[in-house]
């Protein structure tokens, strides 16, 4: 079983800094799903460096208290997908794509390290500087 999507965005929404980061994820999910499905050096990252398994440990940690996200899977850990990921992404994203992970994959790294589950996260968000203030939409 896995946390309801729609509560984990009532949640986000309930802080000034989720709303940006809900933000940020809306402009850029198509592009994102698009490049994870059918650019070859963004699939072979994904799945290379265990994406899929390690969304799966993120979402349960919302349905079972106690559960932590795991920081390790098959040798990779969650640190070096975001870092592999961050990378074939700018490197085949675009311009707004590109901007959009510079500006936040310090932030996601740091959360990483620090987090072991959805709650986690989301006390991070409320804190006021959890995101940076300038974001790019375009």
């Amino acid at each position: 079983m896995l946390y309801d999507i729609e509560q984990l965005d009532i949640d986000l929404r309930k802080t000034e800094a989720g709303t940006r980061l809900l933000q940020v994820f809306n402009q850029h999910v198509d592009e994102v799903f698009f490049l994870v499905q059918h650019h070859r050096q963004v699939t072979v990252a994904w799945q290379r460096n265990q994406g899929p398994a390690f969304i799966s440990s993120f979402l349960e940690t919302g349905v079972t208290p106690g559960t932590h996200l795991k920081k390790e899977i098959n040798g990779i850990s969650v640190y070096m997908l975001i870092r592999r990921m961050a990378a074939a992404l700018q490197d085949a994203g675009s311009p707004s794509l590109r901007k959009a992970i510079g500006d936040h994959v310090a932030v996601i790294l740091e959360w990483v390290t620090e987090c072991n589950s959805i709650n986690d996260v989301l006390e991070k968000l409320r804190q006021s500087d959890a995101l940076p203030r300038e974001t790019s939409f375009n």
